[in-house]
């Protein structure tokens, strides 16, 4: 992997103070997936696996001074899904994709 770019990152930011430098990364949340391994008691059977109920990807922007956070992006495989049918006001942006996969098709 090429990092060259990160010993010239510093001049590229000296002309731009904290609060107007972002940077934004994503994360997975799979909501009531079972680990595939977990403690159990002995004898007893311990489940797992990849069927999840909901699968998101989570995308949290900030600036680099820490003051200011945009709202969090939430990106789903369902256009309307139903887990959020009774919601009225949702606290961040929800955008779908097949693959709940974050895509520059997601910002524009």
């Amino acid at each position: 992997m090429n990092l060259g770019w990160l010993s010239e990152l510093p001049s590229l930011l000296k002309d731009y103070k904290a609060g107007e430098v972002f940077n934004a990364d994503e994360t997975e949340l799979f909501f009531q997936r079972l680990a595939n391994k977990t403690a159990a008691f002995k004898g007893e059977e311990c489940h797992g696996g990849k069927k999840s109920k909901f699968r998101v990807t989570v995308f949290l922007p900030a600036n680099q001074s820490g003051k200011e956070k945009l709202p969090p992006l939430m990106i789903g495989r369902s256009k309307k899904p139903r887990c959020f049918v009774k919601i009225k006001s949702f606290p961040i942006m929800y955008k779908s994709d097949q693959k709940a996969w974050m895509t520059r098709g997601n910002f524009w």
